[in-house]
C-alpha cells in the first residue's frame, strides 16, 4: 500500500513490515506513556515548558506534540541512548543515503527547505549556515526511527530538542524553549539526524 502527504511517499507492505510498523508504533506509545505518566527520575519532567532539553513526539495534524523535559544535558543524552525508537519502515526499502529529514523555514512545511541525512556510526553534526541558520519553524521527520535532534547553537551547543523520527512533522513554534519567553520557532543552528 502507498501512502503520499506532502510529495512524501510512504510504502507499506504486508507480513514481515507490518510487524515492524506495530513495533514501531508500539514502542512510540511506550515513550509517550513515559511522558505522560512521568518516570521516577526528578530531573525528568512531563510537564517540559520550563526544561532546556526535551524529547517531543509529532502528533497527527489535529494535535499538540507530546513532550518530555529534563533539566541536565547528561540525563537527556542517556534517555535517547536509552529509548531508541524503531523505524516504522524497512530500511531495506530505501538506501541508507536517501534516509534524512527535512528543514522547513517557514510553518505547515512551507517556505525554503534543506535536508540533512541520517548518519549512525560514526554521527554527523550538521551546521545550519547563511540564510538557514535560526531559520527553521518546521520539521518533517523521516519514518525510519531514532531521533532528529536540534540545537539552539552551532556543534550541538546549547538547548536541544530531539524529535521522534515518525514520519511525521512539527512546527517548532508549539515547542517552548524552557526559558519561559521563547519558542524553537527560528531558533536552531545545527542538528544531528538518526535512524535505527
Amino acid at each position: 500500500m502507498i501512502k503520499c502527504y506532502h510529495n512524501i511517499c510512504t510504502y507499506t507492505i504486508i507480513g514481515v513490515m507490518s510487524l515492524k510498523r506495530v513495533v514501531g508504533v508500539l514502542s512510540t506509545a511506550l515513550l509517550a506513556g513515559t511522558m505522560i505518566f512521568g518516570v521516577s527520575n526528578t530531573a525528568v519532567h512531563a510537564d517540559s515548558s520550563s526544561q532546556p532539553y526535551k524529547v517531543v513526539i509529532p502528533g497527527e495534524l489535529d494535535k499538540s506534540p507530546k513532550t518530555i523535559g529534563f533539566d541536565d544535558k547528561a540525563e537527556f543524552k542517556a534517555y535517547l541512548k536509552a529509548h531508541p525508537v524503531a523505524p516504522n519502515l524497512s530500511k531495506s526499502l530505501q538506501s541508507s543515503s536517501q534516509i534524512y529529514s527535512t528543514f522547513y523555514h517557514d510553518t505547515d512545511l512551507q517556505g525554503a527547505r534543506f535536508t540533512v541525512n541520517s548518519s549512525r556510526d560514526p554521527v554527523i553534526l550538521a551546521n545550519f549556515g547563511g540564510s538557514s541558520n535560526d531559520a527553521v519553524s518546521s520539521v518533517l521527520t523521516h519514518p525510519f526511527g531514532d531521533y532528529t535532534t536540534i540545537y539552539e547553537h552551532s556543534n550541538a551547543q546549547g538547548r536541544a530538542l530531539a524529535i521522534v523520527n515518525n514520519g511525521k512533522y512539527l512546527n517548532l513554534t508549539t515547542v517552548s524553549m524552557g526559558d519561559g519567553a521563547r519558542t524553537w520557532n527560528d531558533q536552531a543552528s545545527s542538528a544531528i539526524v538518526k535512524a535505527n
